[in-house]
């Protein structure tokens, strides 16, 4: 017959494949060979000669035995198609001899006895998918050395291409004498087991990715506070550089010593079966502290125990957050009541000549206030930069080119902003009505600096307006309004020059109402140069 690929017969021998015919020549020669064996048994017992007492009853014995024989093998079948596994027998040279229907559901086909050797499949592959000769084969293999052959594993393809991956359990059968009769194999499939196992590498490489890369802690720890394992993002907010430096230790001495009662008895109530959630502090290897937001759950271990497995985030940050905006709504809270209060105080202080005039005067100052809270927003209520209080106060003159600011890059704290819009409001406000700013071609230049006790100096300098004969008879609610404000919120000093060409004035703002780390120093109190210089409008006017 034919063979295909060492296996398989052709198409057209495939429909001699039968599960249990045997050889016709093979089936008389075994046949008379037992025949004989009990007719020479038979004769023995029945007269203690050969060949004569009993040969009457020789006939009946040997149908007895024919029966008996037949009926052992149809037993025999019908175990081996009971047991519902692949079963099949070989001769001594690795012929199949018989198999069960089992084993051509296995194989995929019937392949014919006498012809097929070793194995029924196909084909025959290892586990990782190197074809596998069939010579090699476990059968074979258990022939060949007159052994059982255990613990391996194969893939039998079948004659349309699937595969289908097995155990076989080989086995060497011998007679009364030791001689070798053949073989038996029992062959279980394993494709279920293999579907099983690669879903489960499927949801464990899943379940590791996830571990490993989620941005929040995971880790199990057992009933006694062992830290059993942490992810690599634990790892990090702890501050340790490798799983080894903690996995095996104490969780409890990660927690800051305040939280550690309560941390151990919610992890006692999590290993009893409940899940729970609470917030505690670690300290970290380096010493960093974080505040930390935990959602625990019981885990069974391998031993029945129950673990915490709990998920964990860092909320430092969080909670730096709603401190932060606590403090922020205080500080508008009280700022809001502050611009109230100056605003009532400035609508009940404020003088003029007529109802109009007292109007544009109360407007103004309400704008410089309002000026100061738009700035103090934009910044989150931290402070504001001088530099852009500066530009929001003198605008108008700005566009029209008449202002030049040159000053560092300089931010004061929320409780100066309002006072140095005020004063700059009153400043403008004199300027524009009696000073450089009232005439066309008049200019202001507005310098300042860092001082050398760490104070802001500021010269405001007024060019090209009327002519000053000095300082007003009568200081007006704008003068006293600025020199007590410089001094009392601002925590400086102020001197007006009214010199012919304009006024100059020298103020001062206290150190402490400067945000740190802004500014240029400058030796022995003099103005240097602005590190952040901006200039605006210092074209000529004509006239």
């Amino acid at each position: 017959m034919t063979e295909i690929a060492g296996q398989g017969p052709t198409a057209g021998a495939q429909s001699t494949a039968l599960r249990f015919p045997r050889r016709e020549g093979q089936a008389r020669s075994r046949f008379a060979g037992l025949l004989r064996r009990l007719a020479g048994a038979l004769g023995l017992r029945a007269a203690g000669r050969p060949g004569q007492a009993g040969a009457a009853d020789l006939p009946a014995r040997l149908a007895a035995a024919e029966a008996a024989l037949a009926q052992a093998e149809q037993r025999h079948q019908a175990l081996t198609e009971a047991l519902g596994v692949a079963i099949y027998t070989t001769d001594t040279e690795g012929r199949l001899t018989r198999y069960n229907e089992a084993a051509a559901t296995l194989w995929g086909w019937h392949p014919p006895l006498g012809d097929a050797r070793w194995c029924g499949s196909w084909r025959l592959y290892w586990p990782d998918g190197r074809p596998m000769p069939h010579e090699a084969c476990p059968m074979a293999t258990a022939l060949h050395e007159g052994r059982p052959v255990r613990g391996t594993e194969a893939v039998a393809e079948r004659p349309d291409g699937t595969r289908v991956p097995f155990v076989p359990y080989p086995t060497p059968l011998f007679d009364e004498a030791g001689r070798l009769t053949g073989a038996v194999n029992v062959l279980v499939d394993i494709s279920e087991r293999k579907s099983a196992e690669l879903a489960l590498a499927g949801s464990e490489a899943w379940l590791r990715t996830v571990f490993e890369t989620t941005p929040e802690c995971i880790k199990l720890v057992a009933p006694d506070g062992t830290l059993l394992r942490m992810n690599q993002a634990g790892l990090r907010m702890i501050e340790a550089g490798a799983p080894a430096e903690v996995e095996g230790r104490s969780a409890l001495d990660l927690i800051a010593p305040e939280h550690r009662a309560e941390w151990q008895a919610n992890h006692a109530r999590v290993c009893k079966g409940e899940a729970r959630g609470w917030e505690f502090d670690v300290i970290g290897l380096r010493g960093a502290r974080h505040r930390m937001e935990t959602r625990a759950a019981p885990l069974p271990l391998p031993d029945g125990r129950l673990a915490q497995l709990a998920i964990t985030r860092d909320v430092t940050a969080r909670h730096e957050a709603e401190r932060r905006q606590m403090l922020l709504t205080r500080e508008v809270d009280h700022r809001a009541r502050n611009a109230l209060t100056v605003a009532l105080s400035l609508v009940r202080l404020t003088r003029a000549e007529s109802p109009r005039r007292y109007m544009e005067v109360v407007e103004g100052r309400v704008a410089a206030l309002a000026h100061a809270h738009t700035l103090l927003a934009e910044r989150g209520w931290s402070g504001a930069e001088f530099g852009a209080l500066a530009e929001r106060e003198l605008i108008p003159h700005l566009v029209a080119g008449q202002v030049a600011l040159r000053g560092a890059a300089v931010s004061l704290v929320p409780g100066a902003v309002q006072a140095a819009s005020m004063v700059l409001h009153e400043l403008a406000t004199n300027a524009a009505g009696h000073g450089a700013l009232s005439a066309p071609g008049g200019r202001l230049e507005l310098d300042w600096a860092i001082a050398p006790d760490g104070g802001l100096r500021l010269l405001w300098t007024e060019r090209g307006g009327p002519p000053l004969a000095g300082p007003p008879a009568r200081p007006g609610f704008g003068t006293k309004l600025i020199e007590s404000t410089v001094r009392g919120q601002l925590g400086g000093n102020i001197v007006q020059h009214w010199e012919a060409e304009g006024l100059r004035c020298e103020l001062t703002i206290a150190a402490d109402r400067l945000l740190p780390g802004d500014g240029l120093a400058a030796p022995g109190g003099m103005m240097l140069a602005p590190m952040d210089e901006r200039w605006h409008g210092v074209a000529a006017q004509p006239g």
